[in-house]
């Protein structure tokens, strides 16, 4: 068998990357980027510590926190 490694067009064009193609990001520059969903995250503000320290490749995005902040914000 083919052991090559996949190139990255290869993989979003079959049907292995179906369900997961929208977590694929490429930009107008070309550049490329991946969301990688997580669960059960106890200490969002140590992650975001942690990405600081990569600020060219790792951002943390806390989407839970962020629409906590906004329905706290209309709930009151």
């Amino acid at each position: 068998p083919d052991r090559s490694p996949v190139k990255v067009d290869e993989w979003l064009a079959s049907p292995a990357s179906e369900g997961w193609r929208l977590l694929w990001l490429t930009l107008e520059n070309g550049a490329s980027g991946v969301l990688v969903p997580v669960e059960g995250v106890k200490n969002s503000a140590a992650l975001q510590e942690i990405s600081s320290y990569y600020p060219c490749g790792i951002a943390w995005v806390d989407r839970k926190n962020t629409f906590d902040e906004l329905f706290a914000l209309y709930r009151y």
